[in-house]
């Protein structure tokens, strides 16, 4: 309902991976309808947090071209922002889930509204920054001790956004 895209790199397709993505992408908010195809990790995870499913057809393309050609510009999209960055494609996980966040905050031209203002009610606040981008960041002092002389801020490569359960961003940018 809002156009809202998320991608999640996982290391399988069991439903546990599966399940947790939805459940992240869920947060507090439920899912009342998912529109897929019928592969058994979906279904499980579906059947586990009680969403209900409509199924596409198999082998019939027409029932399931809105979803796979979303896929495609995902795809498409991840491998251009892993071209334009420079990164291998080890880096995908990052690049797709980029790509999605910059696609749900991007305003449309017609309206200047966008994915996650229908989903939020707010513009997002935070910058649009392309991924391996080169910033400079205030590193947590639980993971990086300075040197007396180290500058306050080092220099890193922006690799996206750490989004919160339900797709909330609380501020949290991820840099390497």
């Amino acid at each position: 309902g809002t156009d809202m895209i998320y991608a999640y790199g996982v290391s399988t397709l069991d439903a546990t991976d599966v399940f947790e993505s939805l459940q992240h992408i869920q947060g507090k908010q439920k899912i009342k309808l998912m529109y897929s195809d019928n592969h058994p990790s979906i279904k499980r995870a579906c059947r586990n947090l009680g969403i209900m499913r409509e199924y596409s057809q198999p082998g019939v393309h027409e029932t399931n071209s809105v979803i796979e050609r979303t896929n495609l510009d995902i795809l498409d999209g991840q491998r251009t922002l892993l071209i334009a960055a420079g990164l291998p494609s080890c880096f995908w996980p990052y690049a797709i889930a980029c790509y999605c966040m910059m696609e749900t905050i991007a305003e449309d031209d017609v309206d200047g509204k966008c994915a996650w203002f229908a989903r939020f009610g707010s513009y997002f606040e935070g910058k649009a920054i392309p991924l391996g981008c080169g910033v400079f960041f205030k590193p947590a002092t639980t993971k990086y001790l300075p040197d007396k002389a180290d500058s306050r801020l080092q220099y890193g490569i922006f690799m996206g956004y750490r989004l919160a359960p339900g797709g909330t961003w609380n501020g949290e940018y991820l840099v390497a």
